[in-house]
């Protein structure tokens, strides 16, 4: 009796890798990005979060940011150092003669009179004092604008959330996400995530879909019939229960048949073992039965010769 054998001595992955160069690079590509692809910007983000920073509305985030505070914030939010900033880049006589004010009302005293401003003033006032003065020229409200705007001027989204949430590099990308999702050009991100993709990354990825997908099958085998022995080989080692060899039978069965004694000049113990192999794996079509009916009497001869 012919025992039981294997036709080839390979692992799937070299099969895949034998059988994806039936195809030219243009299909790769094309297959991989339209099947294979993500196609949901929050998993893309989840895995690349740095393609946020080449699609987001910078400005639209900075401005959405500032304008968020601006109508939040109160005056009791800032600091000396802001309130000494905004007065001396905004100063005018108003201020000038408000400073003065305050500060006689204060810090002046019977020995030392003055009738004029004098640039040590503004120094000598305190945070409420100089809160006091905003207010008492009624500029709160342009005081808290021209603040944030001036905080701001020199931010990008990325600056703003890393100030904010610390290090953005350690935040998940679905986090991140939540935080910029209006902002974020989605066709963007997914273009620059299938163009970021290595190539050789994406050849494998196709040739590990074979065995899932019947029309890549017939793909592979329109561009070369000889790829039928690679694929039966594939389908056996992969334990395939959906492929072309179950779809058509007898049309892949006999191709495989033809192929295999061609690739064994014809040898008539090679057709058998063929036969075999095919029936263990798959179940002979009656009509390659049939075709072959020599050559299946063979398996089940012991010691035979030709």
């Amino acid at each position: 009796m012919i025992t039981k054998f294997k036709l080839f001595e390979r692992n799937s992955y070299e099969i895949y890798g034998d059988l994806v160069n039936y195809l030219d690079d243009d299909f790769i590509e094309k297959y991989y990005n339209e099947k294979l692809a993500y196609d949901d910007v929050e998993e893309i983000i989840s895995l690349w979060p740095n393609l946020i920073w080449n699609n987001i509305d910078d400005e639209g985030f900075v401005n959405a940011w500032k304008e968020d505070e601006i109508n939040n914030y109160t005056i009791e939010e800032f600091s000396v150092y802001d309130f000494k900033k905004y007065l001396e880049n905004n100063w005018n006589d108003e201020i000038e003669n408000e400073v003065l004010k305050i500060w006689k009302e204060n810090y002046e005293d019977d020995d030392d009179k003055y009738s004029e401003y004098s640039g040590f003033m503004l120094s000598d006032l305190n945070e409420d004092e100089l809160k006091d003065v905003i207010q008492d020229v009624d500029d709160e409200g342009e005081f808290v604008k021209k603040t944030v705007e001036d905080r701001y001027k020199d931010e990008d989204a990325q600056s703003l959330i890393r100030n904010m949430y610390g290090d953005v590099e350690q935040m998940g990308g679905k986090d991140l996400l939540h935080i910029v999702d209006y902002y974020i050009d989605d066709e963007g991100i997914k273009k620059d995530y299938i163009e970021g993709e290595d190539f050789s990354y994406k050849k494998d990825s196709v040739g590990n879909n074979i065995t899932d997908d019947k029309d890549l099958q017939y793909k592979i085998i329109e561009a070369d019939k000889d790829a039928i022995l690679n694929l039966v080989e594939l389908f056996v080692d992969d334990d395939s229960t959906d492929n072309i060899m179950l779809d058509n039978p007898y049309k892949y069965q006999k191709m495989y048949m033809k192929k295999y004694a061609k690739a064994n000049k014809g040898d008539d113990m090679a057709k058998a073992n063929a036969l075999k192999y095919i029936n263990d794996h798959f179940g002979l079509d009656d009509r390659i039965k049939e075709k072959y009916h020599e050559h299946t009497i063979l398996v089940d001869i012991d010691n035979y010769k030709i």
